[in-house]
């Protein structure tokens, strides 16, 4: 059963995130179960969505995607203990033209290579999960 920590007892003990998760199918039930069917009030639905969706583009799920494109979204990183990059997350509702919207979860665990490189994975599974939305 997971432990859940504070943010602050995840950068005291690293070891505490390999204690404190969410696998990425578990990450893409919730968002689809707060987009389809919300446990909350549509007000505190929108507001939720609206927390999660910045003004322009990051460089994780939304970098490679259309500009005119708002991607609902929450990132995680932890910090860099010896070289290792534990987690470099990002979670989120990809709009879709057709008005649907793709959940979807990258999770970059344990990792040496840098913020960038592990970002610009996320950005490009992104872009491959939103171009294979499109085929039939």
């Amino acid at each position: 059963m997971p432990c859940f920590a504070s943010e602050g007892a995840l950068h005291r003990e690293p070891q505490a995130q390999y204690r404190n998760w969410i696998e990425p199918a578990g990450a893409v039930q919730l968002l689809r179960l707060l987009a389809d069917k919300p446990p909350i009030s549509i007000e505190h639905q929108k507001l939720l969505f609206g927390w999660m969706t910045p003004a322009r583009h990051t460089a994780r799920l939304d970098a490679n995607l259309p500009d005119d494109f708002l991607v609902a979204h929450k990132s995680g990183t932890s910090d860099v203990d010896a070289g290792l990059a534990q987690a470099t997350n990002d979670i989120g509702l990809i709009p879709l033209p057709d008005g649907r919207a793709l959940a979807i979860a990258v999770f970059v665990t344990d990792s040496r290579a840098d913020q960038t490189i592990r970002e610009q994975i996320i950005a490009r599974i992104a872009k491959a999960a939103y171009d294979a939305s499109f085929k039939k």
